[in-house]
């Protein structure tokens, strides 16, 4: 694969983690990713990486199936209770059929028995970002994090808009003051980044699409 590949894919560089507990195994899909012109980011503790998704985007995640703290496996089912969509490459040194199939069935979309040629794996990543699948994630994660800066009560009030409901509709079904709503639906507005109600209730249903907000 040429860096060339890579720049057709996209304007701008990929951001890829990387977890594996075995610093050598990391660095070394670290280096032959950056080569291309990627953005890989290593991570022997899984839960740092978990941690880290609170800040940042991946179009993609090399993932090691066997690791002390948490196995590959435990981050997948962890991601899927974030409701966290991410194409999964996973990688091992020991497989089995079985393991194979849960992590397919988990959402893993490629796996690979180590070692393998560097040239095997870039072949799957540049399969990953060449796909449209691509852009709609990064939408997608852009509009979580939206969504996990509103408070619990906000979220409430963001629900009666996506509804259709008025400012006193929404009071009286939460039980609180008309003013303290419109106080709430400004804050929304700022967090949001949204200038008119008919984007505001937009985003409410693009939240309801991701199951974010019922």
């Amino acid at each position: 694969m040429r860096d060339q590949d890579i720049e057709a894919l996209s304007p701008h560089r990929w951001n890829i983690a990387i977890v594996d507990d075995d610093v050598s195994s990391c660095e070394a899909i670290q280096a032959s990713l950056k080569s291309i012109g990627l953005l890989p980011t290593c991570f022997t503790d899984p839960r740092l990486f978990l941690e880290s998704l609170a800040e940042r985007a991946y179009v993609c995640l090399i993932l090691d199936i066997h690791m002390p703290f948490m196995s590959g496996l435990e981050v997948q089912q962890r991601l899927h209770d974030l409701r966290i969509e991410l194409p999964i490459i996973m990688v091992t040194g020991h497989g089995d059929v079985v393991t194979a199939v849960t992590a397919m069935k988990l959402g893993a979309v490629e796996f690979l028995q180590k070692p393998f040629p560097a040239e095997t794996l870039l072949t799957a990543v540049q399969s990953i970002l060449s796909r449209e699948k691509v852009t709609d994630l990064e939408h997608r994660h852009y509009l979580k994090r939206l969504f996990n800066a509103l408070t619990t009560r906000e979220r409430d009030i963001l629900l009666g808009i996506g509804r259709g409901l008025r400012s006193k509709q929404i009071a009286d079904e939460l039980g609180i003051a008309q003013k303290t709503v419109d106080e709430y639906r400004h804050r929304i507005f700022v967090k949001l980044n949204v200038n008119s109600a008919t984007k505001l209730a937009s985003l409410a249903t693009e939240f309801r699409h991701l199951r974010l907000l019922n």
